[in-house]
């Protein structure tokens, strides 16, 4: 193969590689999700407090394992109108003791969550915690 051929495959595999890269995306998220929060509560309050919240937004309750903290309930998404998981989890806080960590990760099998169903979770459940 003579030198300009070499060229000419450089120049081609050059544009090639340029075209792959300027079709990249990457996601970019308006806020960042709000997974956990803490409540100064005992856990039992905190367990009775996360299944009211769950019934509130008519979510129907999947799993419900005390022992190990956690609750798994489906709830439809207003935005996407798809069904989604809600996994909730329960633990004591060691930083601050008397109080549990809560987490929450929603989980849509399509892939699309909108943030507003955590945001919607914490409140009900906040608000549920000072009644």
């Amino acid at each position: 193969m003579n030198i300009t051929k070499k060229y000419i495959h450089l120049f081609i595999f050059c544009i090639f590689c340029s075209a792959l890269s300027g079709c990249a995306t990457v996601p970019s998220v308006a806020r960042p999700l709000e997974i956990q929060h803490t409540y100064s509560a005992s856990f039992d309050k905190t367990w009775d407090a996360v299944l009211e919240a769950a019934r509130a937004s008519q979510g129907k309750i999947v799993v419900e394992d005390k022992a190990s903290g956690l609750i798994v309930y489906s709830v439809l998404d207003k935005g996407s109108k798809a069904k989604i998981y809600m996994q909730v989890l329960i633990k004591p806080s060691v930083a601050d003791k008397g109080s549990n960590l809560v987490y929450i990760f929603p989980h849509d099998p399509k892939g699309y969550c909108s943030g507003s169903i955590q945001d919607e979770f914490f409140k009900d459940l906040k608000k549920i915690l000072e009644s």
